[in-house]
């Protein structure tokens, strides 16, 4: 300094890369209603986010400013200093991420690789809703948030995600509606998040079957599961065709 004086940090550097954020993305295609680039974007988000979960480390605060989309379509994590690694097990954490995309109970002893669950979860099931109406953005975004925010998802008082979850089961997209109802979890974690994420396997010859699971139900096949236990309602399939009802809707 003008003293003379001066101290080391520790910095964090990485290759720079060209691109946008995600965040920019979004907006732009939501501001030009280009759905098409919103199922784009949705599409390479929970292929990223699914790979990103079969690693041993963690980012540790995912946000769309903190993703940066190349001229080729690749998406890429930028700002690392929040960072899980294997040698980490059982430190604490020096931040928590940014709260408007973390679960509100995550604090510094929240600290292994589950803590990307909820940021990847709530960013998937957000595109996916933009993906089938782009006005979302406009009515629910305040610039500091995509559509939702978290702490009020569990304090059951976010409009944004009750009428997210009518377009789901609306549309009969229940996969979609399985991932929205994770963000209900009382814990950071997401059991089965990469199955969530992962595209449903097609259906077998066999007949799928019915079964239950927390008072819900779903459909499996000698293959696995085909639809998750998200259903109030369901019959047996028919000629190809299983009869559902879920938030009041057959």
């Amino acid at each position: 300094d003008m003293y003379g004086t001066g101290s080391y940090y520790d910095v964090v550097m990485a290759p720079w890369i060209e691109g946008i954020t995600l965040e920019t993305e979004i907006s732009r295609a939501c501001r030009d209603q280009d759905v098409q680039r919103i199922r784009e974007l949705s599409v390479l988000f929970d292929a990223f986010a699914a790979e990103l979960l079969t690693r041993e480390w963690a980012h540790g605060d995912i946000k769309p400013d903190n993703i940066i989309v190349t001229p080729d379509d690749r998406l890429v994590l930028i700002d690392c200093d929040a960072l899980f690694a294997p040698p980490l097990d059982g430190s604490r954490a020096h931040e928590t991420g940014t709260p408007q995309f973390q679960h509100p109970s995550r604090e510094s002893g929240c600290f292994g690789k589950f803590i990307d669950d909820y940021s990847v979860a709530l960013i998937s099931v957000s595109l996916r809703a933009l993906s089938r109406d782009t006005s979302l953005y406009e009515r629910y975004n305040n610039g500091d948030n995509i559509i939702m925010y978290p702490w009020e998802i569990l304090e059951g008082r976010s409009d944004a995600f009750d009428h997210i979850l009518t377009i789901f089961a609306s549309s009969g997209d229940l996969c979609s509606y399985n991932l929205a109802f994770s963000l209900r979890t009382s814990i950071p974690g997401i059991k089965g998040l990469q199955f969530i994420l992962t595209p449903a396997k097609p259906i077998s010859n066999a007949q799928p079957e019915l079964f239950a699971e927390n008072k819900l139900w779903g459909y499996r096949d000698g293959n696995g599961i085909i639809v998750p236990a998200v259903c109030e309602d369901a019959h047996a399939f028919s000629e190809g065709l299983g009869v559902v009802r879920i938030r009041g809707i057959w």
